[in-house]
């Protein structure tokens, strides 16, 4: 009976921490497509930026060259 109840233990302790190791891994995928992404926007509105930038250099060259 003794011998039983230390099986179910130990079996109940490696479903546990498998448990724990997927959540783990899992929470890391997430966590990692996040700040994939944060990154990626975070590029795009610096091209934006740039991009207006640009455009209001070539505003201010345009008039000041009507002047």
């Amino acid at each position: 009976m003794e011998v039983g109840l230390i099986i179910i233990g130990i079996v109940l302790l490696i479903a546990v921490a498998a448990i724990f190791i997927f959540a783990g891994r899992h929470k890391q995928q997430v966590d990692t497509s996040y700040y994939q992404e944060q990154i990626r926007r975070g590029e795009e509105r610096q091209k934006q930026l740039a991009e207006q930038e640009r455009i209001k250099r070539m505003m201010q060259r345009e008039r000041a060259s009507r002047q």
